[in-house]
């Protein structure tokens, strides 16, 4: 009885100070839809980038998979937003134009504040390591209030991460063929010197190679007994 007596007095309290409860309520939400209302509305574009790198030995897959996705993420990203970049991309697609008294430095600043470079757990792209290839995903993403200077500069970083990453490509490949020919030459070279070596050695000690064993063991035993056939007939001749 003494519970539903405090339940209605709290119901009454209630009743009787709505006014604190809703007012607060309604002014936050007036505001709240006018900030909104007020403020421009801000575009994102994003696009999801998957990059296979070349085979790596299947015992090394599982300890440095983390590893060299996180590195090649970092040198991307840093490639990415570097000054030259961001100042180009401002420059092209006339960024912040209204703010004119900014300096290259501080320019360069705001549009790395709205480019965004994450990782994406490849599992969820479907993909996942296979055949000793190393798969890395990640997303680039621009804001803007310009849904298509949005897209437009979203679209250059990820040409911009492709043509980097494919002329890295171009380049590991092509000092990977130069080590290749140079160690080529050297073993050629070195296949010559040996041979020249063995045939040197060949003609100085023809009569005592292992291949002319058995016949060196045969011209013996030839004398051997060409000796033994002289000793019977001088001691022939003696008696």
């Amino acid at each position: 009885m003494q519970q539903v007596t405090d339940i209605g007095a709290v119901i009454a309290i209630l009743k009787r100070r709505a006014l604190f409860f809703v007012l607060p309520a309604l002014a936050i939400l007036v505001g709240g839809s006018a900030v909104v209302m007020l403020l421009p509305a801000v575009y994102r574009s994003q696009a999801t980038i998957l990059v296979e790198s070349q085979q790596i030995p299947s015992d090394l897959v599982q300890s440095t998979v983390t590893a060299l996705a996180d590195e090649r993420l970092q040198v991307i990203q840093q490639k990415t937003i570097s000054r030259d970049n961001v100042l180009a991309l401002a420059k092209k697609f006339q960024l912040f134009q209204d703010k004119t008294n900014l300096s290259p430095t501080e320019l360069a600043d705001l549009v790395r504040d709205r480019v965004q470079i994450a990782p994406v757990n490849v599992a969820r792209t479907g993909r996942r390591v296979q055949n000793d290839r190393l798969v890395i995903a990640f997303t680039v993403s621009y804001e803007d209030e310009s849904p298509q200077r949005a897209a437009g500069v979203a679209n250059e970083l990820v040409t911009t991460i492709l043509s980097a990453d494919a002329a890295a490509r171009v380049t590991q490949a092509a000092d990977t063929s130069r080590f290749l020919d140079e160690e080529s030459k050297r073993l050629a070279a070195t296949l010559v010197a040996v041979e020249s070596e063995i045939s040197t050695f060949r003609q100085e000690n023809s009569k005592a190679l292992p291949e002319k064993l058995q016949f060196n063991m045969s011209v013996n035993e030839r004398l051997e007994k060409d000796i033994t056939d002289v000793d019977r007939e001088l001691l022939g001749i003696e008696e």
